[in-house]
């Protein structure tokens, strides 16, 4: 089941330029599940450009 979300953030990455983090946190998510993984690729293919994905160098969930 997918819900809210407790942090969805963009966090830059320290020594690399136009280099970011999407961190992820929510009560549904289970870490390291590759569906979960899947659909927000999915789900960010469908809503920002190519290079802007291209710009997260990592992703990142925790669960709850």
């Amino acid at each position: 089941m997918i819900g809210p979300f407790t942090l969805f953030g963009l966090f830059q990455r320290e020594k690399l330029i136009n280099s970011w983090d999407l961190v992820i946190c929510a009560s549904w998510l289970k870490s390291h599940d590759f569906n979960v993984l899947k659909y927000i690729e999915n789900k960010l293919k469908y809503y920002i450009e190519e290079d802007e994905r291209l710009s997260i160098g990592r992703l990142v969930t925790i669960s709850q």
